[in-house]
């Protein structure tokens, strides 16, 4: 990673750039529309008992909340509907039999460059509000000299057992 020596004093945030070989995510999918939280998604599978069993199917778990705008979200549902992904890295160490395989969503993303936000838990959710949503990534990405990669059309959110991390977005 290389680390954007400005970011903070630009944007308030840290952040870095770096560049990924194409991969494979699954997980678990729903479509959202418009200003609909996600985390109703991830209270469902935390409920059930999904997002356990995600965790648990690779030893080198990383989790991610991936959305992205595909052509699914746009058929039969609000404009600026968009599909959010509860969802691991495919590794050959992934013990899929834990995972009901009929549920599955899988999406290969290209090698691509990207930007890392680093966040705080504060910075992200502070009980009431989503401050870092408020500060709009995707204008601090032009204001940090970059643009959204559109070809692809996702960011995702990394999270640690801390709660969100990392912001990440696809950049050119």
């Amino acid at each position: 990673m290389t680390r954007i020596e400005e970011s903070v004093r630009t944007i308030g945030y840290q952040a870095d750039l770096f560049e990924k070989e194409a991969f494979r995510i699954i997980g678990f999918s729903a479509i959202h529309k418009p200003d609909t939280p996600d985390f109703e998604l991830w209270e469902r599978l935390k409920n059930d008992g999904r997002l356990k069993r995600l965790m648990t199917a690779s030893t080198t778990v990383q989790l991610f909340g991936c959305s992205s705008f595909d052509p699914q979200a746009t058929i039969g549902h609000p404009e600026g509907s968009y599909r959010h992904t509860v969802c691991i890295e495919e590794a050959p160490e992934l013990d899929s039999s834990i995972l009901d395989a009929d549920e599955l969503f899988s999406l290969d993303i290209p090698a691509s460059k990207w930007i890392s936000f680093n966040l705080t838990k504060e910075r992200f959710y502070n009980g009431k509000d989503y401050l870092f949503w408020g500060d709009d990534p995707y204008a601090m990405i032009v204001r940090l000299g970059f643009r959204f990669n559109w070809t692809v059309a996702l960011h995702m959110d990394v999270f640690r057992q801390t709660g969100l991390r990392r912001f990440l977005c696809q950049r050119s």
